[in-house]
């Protein structure tokens, strides 16, 4: 300390600068510490604007557990609700964007708003959610009680003008004064000519009323009177990526459009075999490019090739019905397909064939396989919009949503394993499952056209399932059983009935074997060795996280000591102790994190040459598509693969078949692999030959004559 007397304006000079290089390093260490701390930071967009940083530690259906960085207040966790959250930037530039919980708001004509979400637009009525939980319901709005409906997207469509205010009336008080009825004049003139007589009354209450047409009202919102109609069928949508159907989203487009052309109006409507209508229309969804093929009479009249969404395809059905003079009554409102699928957790363990939980509208024709899967029903009767969203539900999902395929730690080959048993979703058993409980609630309704339609589609999904044997053959039997009743009831198509009846009898007789009960016990043991392998590398790799935030904690604590101690007069030791403990403890932290991985992926080294993941898919190597022949398919697969246990059921089909008996007689007789091979595929050809033959004659109410009876 320079005595007073002694100080100079060297000296304040020199204290000065000292005081100042001291302030310019704690300032320095602590932006390098924030520095640092914000590194490997997640960032959370709110839907109010502001960002906030820090750890994402939790994410459920509902919350999102968060380390905020700086600490917020006191807290040093915080749960945000998700619906407040836009986005979430991950520090691995994984970014998960949270849509769809914007809500919508219809105005109603008495001025009344209601906040929702909008389901589907109906020709008279429109079907909103009211909550966006899990036990959401389905609200329906007539649309001449609708003004305006906004969408959460921005965009907005009016219906009817808002009602006056009522005037509020004051009369005047009136004193009441006994008046005497008035006397009627005579009627003369014309009016007497056509005004009844009391006999004439009564004449007329004898006479037999008119009836009124009878008018119904389907699930789909179609108003179905005697009165002839204009149909446009809308037959097989599919998406070639995931095999889900798109066909309800195809019917809705075309129903919110309202195409009219003077006093007709253009009806969409579902079925299995389209073409007999007025107007048809079919497509299928090849990535980013989809190809849509349109028909008038049963003739094409046209094909387009569209690289975009529904919009596109929209444009072009707009362009041609404005040649046929139907013009659409009002613009089309954003088609929803669903959202991402509900997890009830993210862990890998719940993610795999046995656990993973299926979420089904409740019917009859379903509730058998609460026995076989994890199964949550809901009853809903709203069977076209739960089918509509199976689409948005079973894609809008990313494996970098799950912590498994995420984290680095976690050995390559080990996710390669266990990724094809859990991707893509669209294999789970829930989707097709939702096709067939939905389609048998149609069937109930007397709405076989658009049931066969869902029942197809549910057989699209069984072709490559993620789930034992013994559940695909159980999917199936159902579904050839429904379809091959509503068949058997119409008149005109006896043998397409037979022929789908052969296909549940297949899979019943192989249900009622030992060996599917066999194969399900086998198969859910291997996906409990995958479980087993899978959970253990998951819990190691939380581990191995956390020995690195433990690292950089303490790291961060050792430069907190060295920032406060940088002023201490004592040559800068102890703020360099601290540092130099710091780089210790996070190089100890790191070396040891970065052990563990490397013994994590030693430890599963030849992992996928250990387990044959192939074998848990259930894939019979062909795509079902209504209209078009897949028995025979069926048969050769059941014939590779379970010879002995359908022969019976195809003997007893050939019983009236001379050529199919000689065909199956040179099968079971074959002695060597080739020609059994080759004894299948004539099998799947002549089988295939006879189902189209059959198909394109009695679709078309035409029956089967004796000469083509004669080539079966």
């Amino acid at each position: 300390m320079i005595p007073k007397k002694q100080r100079t304006s060297a000296n304040y000079t020199m204290n000065y600068k000292k005081i100042l290089l001291q302030f310019l390093l704690i300032l320095f260490a602590c932006l390098a510490v924030q520095q640092v701390q914000a590194q490997a930071q997640d960032t959370i967009r709110l839907k109010n604007g502001r960002f906030v940083t820090g750890k994402t530690l939790e994410v459920s259906d509902e919350d999102v557990l968060f380390r905020p960085f700086p600490p917020i207040g006191n807290d040093t966790l915080v749960l945000i609700n998700i619906k407040d959250i836009r986005a979430i930037a991950y520090a691995n530039g994984f970014t998960d964007v949270f849509k769809g919980d914007e809500p919508d708001t219809i105005v109603l004509v008495s001025g009344r708003k209601v906040t929702c979400k909008i389901a589907e637009i109906l020709d008279n009525s429109l079907l909103a959610r009211l909550n966006n939980g899990e036990d959401e319901r389905v609200t329906e709005f007539l649309l001449d009680s609708v003004s305006v409906v906004q969408y959460a997207s921005g965009y907005i469509e009016k219906y009817n003008p808002l009602l006056p205010p009522t005037p509020v009336l004051v009369a005047k008080a009136a004193e009441p004064t006994k008046q005497e009825k008035p006397i009627p004049a005579p009627v003369t003139g014309d009016l007497a000519a056509v005004t009844p007589t009391k006999e004439e009354k009564k004449k007329k209450e004898k006479e037999p009323k008119k009836e009124k047409p009878i008018s119904t009202k389907n699930l789909s919102g179609v108003t179905i009177t005697n009165k002839p109609k204009t149909y446009i069928a809308v037959g097989a949508v599919i998406d070639s990526a995931s095999g889900l159907s798109r066909s309800v989203a195809l019917m809705e487009i075309l129903k919110s459009s309202c195409y009219r052309h003077e006093d007709d109006t253009l009806t969409p409507v579902l079925q299995d075999y389209p073409y007999n209508n007025h107007y048809a229309i079919t497509g299928v969804f090849n990535g980013s490019k989809s190809r849509f093929k349109l028909y008038k009479s049963g003739k094409k009249v046209k094909e387009f090739v569209v690289y975009d969404d529904w919009s596109a395809v929209n444009k072009e059905l707009r362009a041609y019905f404005e040649t046929e003079e139907y013009i659409p009554k009002r613009k089309n409102a954003p088609v929803s397909e669903g959202g991402q699928y509900k997890f009830h957790e993210r862990n890998i363990v719940n993610m795999l064939p046995g656990t993973v939980e299926n979420r089904v509208p409740h019917s009859m024709l379903v509730d058998t396989f609460r026995t076989y899967a994890v199964m949550k029903f809901y009853k809903d009767n709203h069977a076209y919009l739960n089918a509509k969203e199976v689409y948005g539900s079973y894609t809008n999902i990313r494996e970098e949503s799950l912590f498994f395929f995420r984290n680095s730690d976690v050995p390559w080959n080990l996710k390669k394993t266990v990724r094809q048993v859990v991707f893509p979703i669209s294999r789970w058993l829930g989707a097709p499952l939702t096709y067939l409980s939905c389609a048998y609630q149609l069937e109930e309704k007397k709405e076989t056209g658009a049931a066969l339609n869902l029942y197809f589609a549910s057989l699209q999904g069984s072709c490559s399932l993620l789930a034992s044997p013994y559940e695909r053959g159980l999917l199936k039997e159902r579904a050839y059983t429904r379809i091959h009743h509503i068949y058997s009831q119409q008149q005109n198509r006896p043998h397409l009935a037979a022929m789908f009846s052969l296909g549940a009898d297949l899979n019943k007789a192989f249900l009622q074997s030992a060996e599917a009960r066999t194969e399900r016990s086998k198969y859910y043991s291997g996906i409990q060795q995958i479980r087993s392998v899978s959970t253990k590398a998951e819990d190691q790799a939380r581990e191995i996280r956390a020995t690195k935030r433990t690292g950089f904690f303490v790291a961060l604590l050792n430069t907190a000591g060295a920032v406060a101690t940088a002023g201490v007069d004592d040559g800068g030791a102890t703020s360099m102790a601290f540092v130099e403990n710091a780089a210790n403890t996070l190089n100890e932290s790191l070396t040891a994190a970065e052990d563990a991985s490397t013994m994590l992926a030693d430890a599963y080294m030849g992992i996928e040459d250990k387990i044959d993941t192939r074998s848990f898919t259930i894939n019979d190597g062909g795509e079902t598509d209504m209209a078009t022949a897949f028995l025979g398919r069926e048969i050769a697969f059941y014939l590779y693969f379970k010879p002995h246990l359908v022969k019976p059921v195809l003997e007893r089909f050939a019983k009236d078949k001379p050529k199919m008996q000689a065909l199956l007689t040179k099968f079971y007789t074959a002695r060597d692999k080739a020609t059994v091979q080759r004894s299948i595929s004539e099998i799947y050809t002549h089988v295939t030959i006879m189902e189209s033959q059959i198909i394109a004659s009695e679709a078309r109410g035409i029956a089967i004559t004796d000469k083509m009876k004669a080539n079966f």
